[in-house]
């Protein structure tokens, strides 16, 4: 990511976890070769460009994650929050409270989140599977949406008031730098086009 430059919008799990799995190996990050140097070339003091991680751990124990937010710590200009397992869209829409849950969770990564660093958080009204609506997030991550919401579009007024109250929400919360609203959307035109076009109202 250029400084000063539009965000992309996808943060990719897979890839965060694989480079946080080889920093985390013992003195890795000190130990990764360099490219061959001319004879005297000095490193520029500051990156032109930020290096950046999600918080997403190598392993699911406690212990990893700590690790994840040390290396990002240490190691990084900016954390990459990415929120991908659902939308709790009936609270959105309506204004109320959030799952308490879902609550602690945000609050646990912003006091995880190390001083000093630029944030990008990134969220999306698009199914894991990009082909079809995001499910509810409640108690747990990527719920079935509640009957009244099983059956709505993309374009379907409350689910745009719910979406922009969330996104505001989100915003307030972790004040970022870079904020993406959506999360490898023209997947969706190729795994659900039939919901497209709504979207594109959306």
């Amino acid at each position: 990511m250029r400084k000063n430059s539009a965000p992309c919008a996808v943060a990719h799990f897979i890839l965060a976890a694989c480079v946080l799995s080889c920093l985390s190996s013992s003195g890795a990050a000190e130990r990764m070769p360099l490219k061959a140097r001319a004879a005297g070339e000095v490193l520029p003091a500051e990156r032109s460009f930020y290096m950046w991680f999600t918080p997403w751990p190598y392993d699911v124990t406690e212990a990893a994650v700590q690790t994840a937010y040390a290396i990002i710590g240490a190691k990084a200009d900016l954390i990459a929050h990415h929120f991908d397992d659902g939308v709790p869209w009936p609270e959105a829409l309506a204004g109320t409270a959030w799952d308490s849950n879902f609550v602690a969770e945000l609050d646990n990564r912003l006091a995880r989140t190390p001083p000093g660093k630029k944030m990008y958080v990134s969220v999306t009204p698009i199914a894991l599977e990009r082909d079809r609506l995001a499910p509810y997030r409640g108690a747990q991550s990527a719920m079935p949406l509640p009957a009244a919401w099983a059956n709505k579009a993309f374009d379907d007024p409350d689910v745009i008031t719910a979406y922009l109250n969330y996104c505001r929400e989100m915003i307030r919360r972790f004040r970022p730098d870079y904020f993406a609203y959506g999360i490898e959307v023209n997947l969706l035109a190729e795994k659900g086009p039939q919901h497209y076009e709504a979207y594109k109202r959306f």
